[in-house]
């Protein structure tokens, strides 16, 4: 099993941030320290007045940090305009029939050349034409009519999240003779490492290999640690520089890392 920047608990994630942005420098000794004293080590839903007050103070350095991967630039979700009125546009795509060149072509001429910023958001625009490509569909095996227009992410679909703990589904897979790879960019923000890292721990898991780096080329690719319980086995690994999804960073190592973990190397 493979859980990469894995969604575990959603309290544990959003409490794990504050800590994440203060190691990273991105919010002051004090300001941590306050948050810490006036909040309790619980950020989520605190009605301490104080707390409230540090929150906000901690919203505002952080709004302009890209949650993807801190390191990066913090661009548009697709475009100027907002993710609202984006949604709308894709859930009203049968009164806006525009092709996907002519809607990707307006909103590239308003954002900034490539040379200027680069963003990351400009691959996601691209991918929508690529899939939209007949040669890539039959490449991939679609058939024909099946899928009328293709988007990177089909946000109309409809449904209700009503899980946001499963850490108990993990506990309980320990019981099973199981080889599992968890890993993590450790510049990203969305589902921080020290999170990860905080309900590893939680499983209670006996040590194998303490934290040590892994290499690629003879460099440090990232750091790594190996538990286990009977004849479960879990390798946790952080990708250095990585953020929110580690192959769309660092994909020589992710395929090291891979490959290694799958026949049973150590990284």
């Amino acid at each position: 099993m493979i859980l990469s920047c894995p969604h575990t608990f959603t309290d544990l994630e959003t409490n794990s941030k504050i800590p994440f942005a203060h190691r990273l420098a991105l919010i002051s000794d004090a300001l941590y320290k306050s948050l810490e004293e006036n909040c309790g080590g619980n950020f989520v839903d605190s009605t301490n007045t104080t707390c409230t007050e540090d929150l906000a103070a901690y919203d505002e350095l952080i709004e302009l940090i890209s949650k993807q991967n801190v390191l990066e630039p913090d661009c548009s979700f697709l475009s100027p305009k907002s993710k609202e009125a984006f949604k709308s546009a894709i859930s009203n795509q049968e009164k806006h029939r525009r092709s996907i060149q002519e809607f990707t072509k307006d909103y590239l001429v308003s954002l900034p050349r490539p040379r200027d910023l680069w963003c990351k958001n400009f691959d996601y625009l691209l991918s929508d034409i690529w899939g939209n490509y007949p040669s890539v569909q039959d490449a991939l095996g679609v058939r024909q009519g099946t899928v009328s227009e293709f988007f990177r992410c089909n946000i109309s679909l409809s449904y209700t999240v009503d899980v946001d703990n499963v850490l108990d589904y993990h506990k309980n897979l320990t019981s099973l003779g199981m080889q599992v790879l968890v890993f993590s960019g450790d510049h990203d923000m969305v589902i921080p490492h020290n999170g990860i890292e905080e309900w590893i721990n939680w499983l209670d898991l006996t040590t194998d290999i303490d934290w040590r780096p892994w290499f690629v080329d003879g460099q440090v690719a990232g750091y790594t640690t190996k538990y286990t319980d009977g004849g479960y086995r879990l390798t946790y690994a952080t990708l250095k520089g990585s953020g929110h999804s580690p192959p769309e960073y660092k994909r020589r190592e992710c395929y090291e890392m891979f490959h290694r973990w799958i026949h049973y190397y150590p990284l």
